[in-house]
């Protein structure tokens, strides 16, 4: 029987009728040894360092976990500073949809990265953290890098990332 895991008001849930709650953190598409392929993450804010590493407030969110995803799917009003540090170098794809993002909230960021077009406020040390080894390639819905984007947005500390201005997500889909 198909069923995601969902997780509301501090408990795990296996939901078997395919609806549910429309916040939370939700898993989908498992591989041979059990691991989830797609995460979903919907929430108000995303706290600072809320999934980073092994500390994750939603349980054991260890890298495990984040390594095998072939798509991550982020949804928030607010992703606070380090949300995502050292989660993400294995993902193969990751959607943002958020108009407001703390510094270094994807640090070590690997794989495919999208951002979305509503999203107004990088915070000043950029999107993927100084001194990280993130290796991602950007695109972004916005057809240029908007204003309030601080000019070292996409800067590493040891390179700056290539950004692809102007791909919708349904463009981003089908990479």
């Amino acid at each position: 029987m198909h069923y995601r895991k969902e997780y509301h008001h501090g408990k795990w849930y296996k939901n078997r009728r395919g609806g549910g709650v429309t916040k939370g953190v939700f898993f989908k598409d498992y591989n041979a040894n059990g691991y989830p392929l797609t995460m979903n993450i919907n929430l108000d804010t995303i706290k600072q360092s809320q999934f980073a590493g092994a500390t994750g407030t939603y349980g054991n969110t260890s890298n495990h976990t984040f390594d095998n995803l072939t798509l991550l799917n982020v949804k928030a009003n607010a992703i606070e500073e380090s949300s995502f540090k050292y989660t993400g170098n294995n993902i193969a794809k990751t959607k943002v949809k958020c108009p407001s993002i703390g510094n270094g909230a994807f640090e070590s960021a690997g794989g495919k990265f999208w951002i979305c077009k509503e999203c107004l406020s990088i915070g000043t040390t950029g999107l993927f953290g100084m001194y990280s080894n993130a290796t991602c390639s950007v695109y972004c819905e916005a057809s240029s890098k908007p204003s309030a984007w601080p000019s070292s947005w996409n800067n590493t500390g040891y390179n700056t990332l290539t950004v692809y201005w102007g791909v919708s997500e349904a463009s981003f889909d089908a990479l």
